[in-house]
């Protein structure tokens, strides 16, 4: 087996294992070994010898150097004194789209697996013994299927047996305010042509609290332009000057996220588009409830891509306020097609990082009662999925990549410029990272120093990047066989 281990304890760690190219297939997703410190709660007869995910999990955790002492031990407690009895715990997957269109390899390389998820929350149950509260929830794309995807993943059946063998307060949660079902569809030779969307509330207003960053937005410094704004939502994609304008900046939160204590982020190691990579800061964006009140690009980047942009167009034919026809283009054709790419991808898109960081902030900043505070008000843990990765046009139809990797950290913006180095691409050429590290009133990161950060040697390996992307990559790319050892 070739094992790639690099880390700095305390900040993050990256394990890659060669031989973990694919996910478990059976939930709950037991661990395939009987460890130590987990003797009082897995009994030898639930192991699952194929989950060897579970175990890449722990080798993380413990070459973070997490409760250091006592690994080896039935006291290890990696998460002991992080996660505290009574605590509510968040923890945010990435489940942007369903496989009502794609394959099940892109499938794969497009969402967060649950057996990462699950030795978490074996870990968090042993720090609080199981009195804790925990929502996994997202707020995907409004066209995808909440439910079929967590089905497809075997969540629910992962949760429904924490629920019953450790008796926990665990659920699941979609977040968003309506969701748009599928009720006709035409296919030739399985292939989906169209098919007809109809909306359907599935919040109250209530639920959730409406932020406004005011002068500290990101994108305060562009308030001319804001009428220019795009979001990629169907049914409504301009952005209302209610959300944007000059000195306000609002942003709709779900009130479960606000209540939290402690969140478990949960990206996928992928490509993306508008933002070049989609990891953890780009991961929050599903805790926002009305996806409409911020843009990812702005009326200027159409010009150059004007035939894409009418095609688009004419992909998603709104019929009535609760009806849109969609009609599913070749995307990889298109992406092929000079100056065809899709509208406001690439490089200089200089809208989506605002957006990005914003968000960043108010989850990490803003309290329960939805005040912007000096200090953060709740922890967070990341757990990044690059089993199967993602590249290229990413993040709705990437190019599957067998990578084995898991990558953990406890800040955001390290662990998406560690993510990004060994994706093969520059944190400088990627504006969320390069302008998440400038000074600002509520950093994102604790970390004081990045020119060290980035001088870290991670390897890099060639992700093939999205279209418009392609100065972001690093100069050298290093293959596995210059640095696995066996």
């Amino acid at each position: 087996m070739s094992t790639l281990k690099i880390y700095r304890k305390g900040q993050f760690s990256i394990i890659k294992d060669n031989a973990i190219i694919d996910y478990p297939s059976t939930p709950p997703y037991n661990p395939p070994i009987f460890y130590p410190e987990l003797t009082e709660t897995i009994k030898p007869s639930s192991l699952d010898h194929s989950n060897k995910v579970y175990s890449l999990v722990r080798m993380a955790l413990i070459t973070l150097g997490l409760d250091e002492k006592n690994y080896g031990t039935k006291e290890w407690n990696p998460f002991y004194g992080f996660v505290k009895k009574e605590d509510k715990v968040i923890i945010k997957p990435n489940f942007v789209i369903d496989d009502y269109s794609i394959s099940s390899e892109v499938f794969k390389a497009s969402v967060t697996h649950p057996s990462l998820i699950r030795p978490i929350i074996d870990y968090i149950y042993k720090a609080t013994e199981g009195r804790c509260e925990i929502l996994i929830a997202d707020g995907p794309l409004e066209g995808t299927s909440f439910i079929k995807t967590s089905k497809k993943l075997g969540l629910f059946n992962m949760v429904h047996y924490i629920q019953k063998k450790y008796n926990m307060k665990i659920k699941v949660m979609d977040l968003r305010d309506y969701i748009l079902e599928t009720f006709a569809s035409f296919r030739i030779s399985n292939i989906l042509l169209l098919r007809l969307l109809r909306k359907r509330k599935i919040s109250s207003e209530d639920k959730y609290v409406t932020i406004d960053l005011e002068e500290y937005s990101e994108f305060e410094s562009i308030y001319d332009q804001l009428n220019n704004l795009i979001s990629t939502r169907l049914l409504i994609n301009k952005v209302p000057s209610f959300a944007q304008s000059k000195g306000h900046h609002r942003y709709t939160i779900s009130k479960e996220i606000l209540d939290a204590d402690v969140i478990f982020n949960f990206p996928k190691l992928k490509t993306h588009k508008f933002a070049g990579v989609t990891l953890c800061l780009k991961n929050l964006l599903g805790f926002t409830i009305n996806r409409h009140y911020f843009g990812h690009y702005r009326r200027e980047d159409i010009s150059s891509n004007i035939g894409r942009y009418v095609l688009e167009k004419l992909s998603r034919i709104r019929l009535t306020n609760t009806l849109i026809l969609n009609i599913l283009l070749n995307r990889k054709l298109l992406g092929n097609m000079p100056k065809m790419t899709a509208t406001g991808s690439g490089i200089d898109n200089d809208t989506i990082w605002r957006a990005i960081l914003d968000i960043a902030r108010i989850i990490l900043y803003v309290n329960s009662k939805g005040i912007l505070c000096d200090k953060k008000q709740r922890k967070h843990f990341a757990v990044v999925d690059g089993i199967i990765a993602g590249e290229g046009e990413g993040p709705l139809i990437p190019l599957p990549r067998k990578f084995g990797v898991i990558i953990t950290g406890y800040d955001p913006l390290l662990v998406d410029i560690i993510s990004t180095r060994l994706m093969g691409f520059d944190p400088l050429k990627i504006k969320t990272l390069y302008k998440a590290m400038k000074t600002h009133k509520y950093p994102i990161s604790d970390a004081s120093e990045y020119k060290s950060i980035l001088s870290y040697n991670i390897p890099s390996f060639c992700f093939k990047p999205p279209a418009g992307w392609g100065r972001a990559r690093l100069i050298k790319d290093i293959t596995s066989s210059e640095i696995f050892t066996n």
